[in-house]
């Protein structure tokens, strides 16, 4: 019986410890797999991360970009304003020298028929 009881507990130490090799080899996967998956999900925040940073430079480039072409669309529409204005000026002040130089004509025209008009009276 003393043999049968030594082998009892020869054999359950043995499980004993395949058991605490076991957890030990568990432990161990377990912390390599976290460490593991903390590494991975490190990567894939600097990655995005990356990603944001690099999108945001964009949106910010785009702006620049947007706003530069706004304000030389600005300047262009100005100068374009400014020469309108000053075709519009110039044009104003030709059409103005014209009916200046209309009525003078018409003043010396209606001059013209009134000493026409007198001279027949007279004669």
């Amino acid at each position: 019986m003393l043999a049968k009881q030594r082998k009892y507990v020869e054999a359950h130490k043995e499980q004993q410890w395949a058991r605490k090799v076991q957890e030990r080899d568990q432990a161990i996967w377990n912390r390599r797999r976290a460490d593991k998956i903390a590494s991975q999900r490190a990567v894939l925040m600097e990655r995005q991360r990356k990603e944001l940073h690099c999108l945001e430079e964009k949106v910010q480039r785009l702006k620049d970009e947007a706003s530069q072409e706004k304000e030389l669309k600005l300047k262009r529409l100005a100068f374009k304003y400014c020469s309108k204005k000053k075709e519009a000026k110039a044009r104003n002040v030709k059409m103005e020298e014209l009916l200046n130089t209309t009525r003078e004509h018409s003043k010396s025209f209606k001059l013209s028929l009134i000493h026409i008009c007198r001279c027949r009276r007279r004669g």
